[in-house]
């Protein structure tokens, strides 16, 4: 089979294709050449777009005040961390 996304886009960011080992996986695989220049720009995402009174909204909101809870929402801190990812 092949690998999910998150794997695939991890590749990316390490530079280099996700290997098995002996007692796990390892981004230490052949070297994956990443052309900036080949990346178009993009804004940061929000939700201001959802409707107010929306689950997503809702969620949303609720997330980006709830430490525990980061991943859900385009405004949590964890997602601000993608936009600062630096590679090795």
């Amino acid at each position: 089979g092949e690998l999910g996304h998150y794997f695939r886009f991890a590749q990316i960011v390490h530079g280099r294709r996700l290997v098995v080992k002996a007692h796990g996986f390892d981004y230490s695989g052949e070297v994956i050449p990443f052309d900036e220049d080949g990346v178009w720009p993009m804004d940061r995402p929000g939700y201001s777009y959802l409707p107010e009174s929306s689950a997503s909204s809702t969620r949303c909101s609720a997330s980006s005040t709830a430490a525990s809870n980061q991943s859900d929402c385009p405004r949590s801190h964890a997602s601000s961390n993608a936009w600062s990812v630096s590679t090795p």
